[in-house]
């Protein structure tokens, strides 16, 4: 199932301005589909050919420039990878203009496993993520999960597997996490990797 299907706590849009709708509660999660500029593309697959890697930096104490630089430094700098700082520059400031957001943790990683494979809520008011290379996240709706039997393990609390929703490679998602004031976060989970490629992505967190 592509998560373009309608569903309707989800928003998605070719404009960028959907993901306004999860600051104020309109909608759980939305998801901006934005075609990737060849020069990010180049830079990230440079970085999906290496090692794996995950690089946090929080912006209480720096400012986005200097956040971008603490990931990117360890891989070459922004002036090795300018493209890619380029879009975490944007991804950024668009989420600080978003009413009510303030980005307070920037990840950049690349894992060649299944990262977390049971389908969770974050623990922040509200996550951006942004897989560059390989599939993206993997999202539930809020009728195919039973919320009572999580916390076991495993991914029982899947009611129907059929409603697994995927968010498309560039695409940006931004998702309520459980600290919201405006309900529960949203399930989700990363995708299967069964042969160990390389996935390249970005969390924003608020």
């Amino acid at each position: 199932m592509d998560a373009a299907a309608a569903v309707s706590e989800w928003r998605v849009s070719s404009s960028v301005t959907v993901l306004g709708l999860v600051a104020d509660g309109r909608a759980s999660a939305a998801i901006w589909h934005r075609p990737l500029w060849m020069d990010v593309l180049r830079d990230v697959r440079a970085l999906s050919a290496g090692s794996v890697f995950r690089y946090r930096a929080a912006l209480d104490r720096r400012s986005p420039e200097q956040a971008i630089g603490a990931v990117l430094d360890p891989l070459g700098g922004a002036a090795a990878l300018p493209a890619l700082a380029r879009d975490l520059r944007q991804l950024l400031a668009l989420m600080a203009a978003i009413d009510g957001l303030a980005p307070r943790g920037l990840r950049l990683e690349a894992i060649d496993d299944d990262g977390c494979r049971r389908f969770h809520a974050d623990r922040v008011a509200v996550r951006l993520l942004c897989t560059y290379v390989g599939a993206g996240t993997e999202l539930l709706p809020e009728d195919a999960v039973d919320r009572g039997a999580m916390g076991q393990g495993d991914n029982g609390h899947v009611l129907d597997v059929r409603r697994i929703a995927a968010v498309p490679t560039g695409a940006v998602l931004l998702m309520r996490g459980d600290l919201s004031p405006h309900g529960p976060g949203v399930l989700h989970r990363s995708p299967p990797n069964p042969l160990g490629s390389p996935r390249v992505l970005v969390a924003i967190d608020a």
